[in-house]
């Protein structure tokens, strides 16, 4: 049986399609975030991930001072 997860934005449930490993990079790489070091990440679906970077694209997110 194929491992689920629920959105933290929506409250779908929906199959995981990523490995922890591959999340992990991609949160990194996109945000400049480790999210086994940081307990505010939160997993969102792929319709969710592109409210929320269209809304806050990440680069401005990266780059707003402090």
């Amino acid at each position: 049986m194929a491992e689920t997860y629920i959105c933290a934005a929506c409250g779908g449930t929906f199959a995981t399609k990523w490995s922890d490993e591959e999340a992990a990079a991609e949160s990194r790489e996109v945000f400049g975030v480790d999210p086994d070091t940081d307990p505010t990440m939160a997993i969102v679906c792929d319709d969710c991930y592109k409210a929320i970077t269209t809304a806050f694209p990440p680069k401005e997110w990266l780059d707003r001072p402090c």
